[in-house]
């Protein structure tokens, strides 16, 4: 897989008493939620990052980003309207700084 494909969930660091144990339960409900019927995988992309961004989970939606634009499909134009969007639900300060974050995926996406 070349760096642009990179799995970012690859790229979590977690301490090494509980690596193993954290990575297999992310591969494990990575399966069981993420592969269910019902909702396209773009559809729970999206819904994640709105989730992250009106959380304030920063460092998550920065992940679900990439994720969603790389192995997802969903287009940066989506991901800023889903944005917006969380504006109006959540308050304009949230959408900011979940802009801020949407922006810094972008060019560091932009640059590799």
């Amino acid at each position: 897989m070349s760096d642009a494909m990179r799995n970012p969930v690859d790229q979590l660091t977690f301490p090494p008493e509980v690596e193993k144990e954290m990575q297999e339960m992310i591969t494990r409900v990575g399966g069981e939620f993420w592969g269910r019927e019902g909702l396209a995988p773009s559809a729970r992309s999206l819904a994640t990052m709105a989730i992250l961004c009106t959380r304030g989970l920063h460092e998550e939606l920065a992940i679900h980003v990439r994720l969603g634009q790389e192995q997802f499909g969903v287009t940066r134009a989506e991901i800023c309207e889903l944005i917006r969007h969380c504006a109006l639900y959540a308050g304009f300060p949230v959408a900011v700084s979940g802009f801020r974050t949407v922006t810094r995926v972008f060019e560091e996406m932009d640059a590799e």
